[in-house]
């Protein structure tokens, strides 16, 4: 069964990618880079917290039905490829993401990123799977110079009743970047 009505608030969360480098890109015997994993939960809070330098993805949810983060800092000292602030794969529905901020240059990829379908047999998608995204609602994430605010990235999976709203600041790439993954 799922793990149920986890909450986290509070507190500095440092990834040390200095001291903790991941693996090559296909290597899946490497460690991933991810700083916080969540799969197969159900009511999950995140609130109140500053996470810095992740070796590759902040946050990470897998098949999270009911989830609510909010209030969060993303900051580099030590900028890395892939950094995506809150990323989602398949399965992850019912959920608010609000009020996230980021030091110029976090996170480095996308602040966030709802990935239906992506290549699971790179490095950081180890341990996820593919699958539809709904009833996600996104609101206020404030950046100097983030890559992307918001990806929605699919091939056969649907990503349904997406809410966007309020996304000031400064972004390199897209605010909004809806497309189909490489190698999916």
């Amino acid at each position: 069964g799922a793990s149920r009505n986890i909450v986290i608030r509070g507190g500095i969360w440092d990834g040390n990618n200095a001291g903790n480098p991941r693996g090559e890109l296909f290597d899946s015997q490497s460690p991933t880079g991810t700083m916080l994993n969540f799969r197969n939960a159900r009511n999950l809070v995140l609130q109140d917290m500053a996470l810095r330098d992740a070796e590759c993805y902040y946050i990470r949810l897998c098949e999270i039905d009911g989830f609510q983060i909010e209030r969060l800092a993303f900051e580099s000292a030590h900028i890395r490829p892939n950094q995506d602030g809150v990323h989602l794969a398949g399965f992850c529905r019912n959920g608010v993401i609000r009020h996230l901020t980021g030091t110029p240059g976090s996170p480095n990829d996308d602040f966030v990123a709802l990935n239906a379908d992506d290549c699971l047999t790179r490095l950081q998608n180890l341990d996820v799977v593919c699958g539809p995204i709904e009833n996600v609602v996104i609101h206020d994430l404030f950046s100097k110079e983030c890559h992307s605010f918001v990806r929605l990235l699919s091939v056969d999976s649907t990503s349904a009743n997406i809410h966007i709203s309020k996304l000031p600041g400064v972004c390199k790439a897209f605010a909004v970047n809806m497309d189909a993954a490489r190698y999916c």
